[in-house]
């Protein structure tokens, strides 16, 4: 096997070394996640979750979360044994396969459908972009572990299947991208309008890459194609989200506890976020990573300075390609990531949400490889930029945003693998705790305010309570003007606080100086209370149990 892999490797020409650099950057980071207990905290969730779902507990029927169903069973087989490794192994595994589903895609269209390279280039530029996605889906903060690594592998499986529904023909691809592609929509929405649009570039790249040259365009033909095959897709799409989200409680009885689960995610929750402010966040992270991770927005550059060329009838081409070229620039590298980002610009914006634009970026890589290896070999010209300028621009570029830091920053990562979990104390306090009162017969049901790494650990419901990451959503009123929610839901600070002294279990732990610690303080009297240790950031931990 790993002879194969050499071979393979030794045909890639002069994209060898940087493919294998990527390579070699991804099993690093792919090791250091597996190694390490340190990872982003909306894990904790995903996988506490899960749990209640192992519990028979469905998603709004007793507690809230800022997700739809499926994200329960994404994680079902890891939370069954309490191990994020399997959760790690199984995103990295559909990662893997979406790449080389990546790696076949890119080869059909640089080679078949533009005409640009032949097949033996077209696979080395294909292999050397489904490398640079492994990288980015790694790289960008989230890493490995994200369910985003999940959407997006699902986002690029989906369009590869449409892809060669469409040269085929064949509607069992058609069925299994709608299948991806709900599934994609389901575990992160701003994906829908990026993925709704599939069957329309399918349908139109279709029709003129059967078109005959000099034939007349059956502009009214493509219509009605175009709009029979979207409302079939949406069909497919509207059946297969109803299958893995809405079943369950169709099964149960409980469409209505749905039906207001939908109506809580559809309010603007966090309603201080501004376009503005969002545009700050996504400035700061290009910024922050500054290095490969760089072209997951770079690599967009050249094919749309190519398409607006073509849009403003810019002398750009000498030799043109053929107008499929076009389509697919404009499908997915412009309209696609535009989609996505009006989605973020409505909603949040949060550094790991970088990784939504990979699986088009990496498609926009290999359009801008093309394009750069059509300057170079004189097949375009541009009025306003001398080819030798241009290339020192290009590698300018390269120099800038290209691999500066990336091994350094790896090896970094892998010397961190002995950190353990920033919420390890916190459990370590609290099993201790339970022990002792175990041990005396008293009850030991919990609620820990701010950590859900705990609860999922010791498999102990949160008991109706909101999870960790919406708490303090709840305190800084974004919740207050949710309307048509959950009941049992608290919406403001104050029914939170209401809450914690009417509705909580025997002990709640808080930390020094945070919201429901000075909540508690004002009825102490009903509690006894104890220091049980320091948490991270060199807060106290308490218990607060009733008497």
């Amino acid at each position: 096997m790993i002879n194969q892999f050499w071979l393979r490797h030794q045909d890639l020409g002069k994209y060898k070394i940087p493919t294998l650099i990527l390579e070699f950057i991804f099993v690093g980071r792919f090791v250091s996640n597996f190694l390490s207990q340190s990872y982003d905290w909306d894990i904790d969730h995903e996988m506490y979750f899960a749990q209640r779902l192992l519990h028979g507990e469905l998603l709004y029927n007793r507690e809230v979360f800022d997700k739809l169903p499926v994200n329960q069973l994404l994680l079902l087989i890891p939370a069954w044994f309490k191990s994020v490794k399997i959760w790690l192994i199984i995103n990295t595994s559909i990662a893997l396969f979406s790449s080389f589903n990546l790696h076949r895609l890119i080869t059909q269209l640089l080679s078949k459908d533009w005409g640009m390279f032949s097949e033996k280039e077209s696979r080395r530029v294909s292999f050397f972009c489904s490398s640079f996605y492994l990288f980015s889906l790694s790289s960008i903060w989230g890493s490995l572990m994200s369910i985003n690594v999940f959407a997006s592998s699902l986002t690029i499986l989906s369009i590869n299947s449409i892809y060669f529904y469409g040269k085929s023909g064949n509607f069992r691809k058609f069925i299994l991208s709608a299948f991806y592609a709900s599934i994609a929509i389901s575990i992160r929405p701003y994906f829908a309008p990026s993925l709704i649009i599939l069957p329309i570039w399918v349908c139109i790249r279709e029709f003129y890459s059967q078109a005959k040259e000099g034939e007349p365009i059956r502009y009214l033909k493509i219509k009605k194609e175009t709009i029979f095959s979207f409302f079939k897709w949406i069909i497919c799409l509207v059946f297969t989200f109803t299958l893995i989200n809405i079943t369950p409680y169709l099964i149960t009885k409980n469409i209505n506890i749905f039906y207001k689960g939908m109506i809580h995610l559809s309010n603007d929750v966090r309603p201080l976020v501004t376009p503005v402010s969002v545009l700050l966040t996504q400035a700061s992270g290009f910024i922050k990573f500054g290095n490969i991770e760089s072209f997951v927005y770079l690599s967009f550059l050249l094919p749309l300075i190519y398409l607006f060329a073509k849009i403003f009838k810019i002398t750009f081409i000498i030799k043109p390609f053929k107008k499929i070229l076009t389509i697919d620039i404009f499908f997915l590298c412009f309209l696609s990531p535009v989609f996505l980002e009006l989605m973020f610009l409505t909603r949040h914006f949060w550094d790991h949400y970088h990784q939504f634009f990979i699986p088009y970026s990496s498609v926009s890589l290999g359009i801008t490889i093309a394009l750069v290896s059509s300057i170079l070999r004189n097949n375009i010209s541009i009025r306003l930029l001398s080819k030798s300028s241009l290339f020192s621009f290009i590698l300018i570029i390269c120099l800038v945003s290209g691999a500066r830091l990336e091994i350094l920053k790896m090896f970094y990562e892998l010397s961190q693998i002995n950190i353990s979990h920033s919420d390890n104390n916190r459990v370590s306090y609290i099993k201790n705790y339970l022990k002792e009162r175990y041990s005396k017969g008293e009850p030991t049901d919990f609620l820990d305010v701010r950590g859900m790494y705990s609860h999922w650990k010791l498999n102990e419901s949160r008991h109706g309570f909101p999870p960790a990451a919406n708490v303090n959503n709840i305190y800084r009123g974004d919740w207050k003007n949710v309307k048509n929610g959950l009941d049992f839901v608290p919406y403001t600070k104050e029914a939170l606080c209401k809450m914690f002294y009417e509705k909580s279990p025997s002990i709640i732990f808080v930390e020094q100086f945070s919201e429901a610690e000075k909540c508690l303080a004002s009825v102490k009297q009903d509690f006894s209370i104890d220091k049980l240790g320091i948490v991270k950031k060199d807060k106290e931990f308490y218990s607060y149990t009733k008497k």
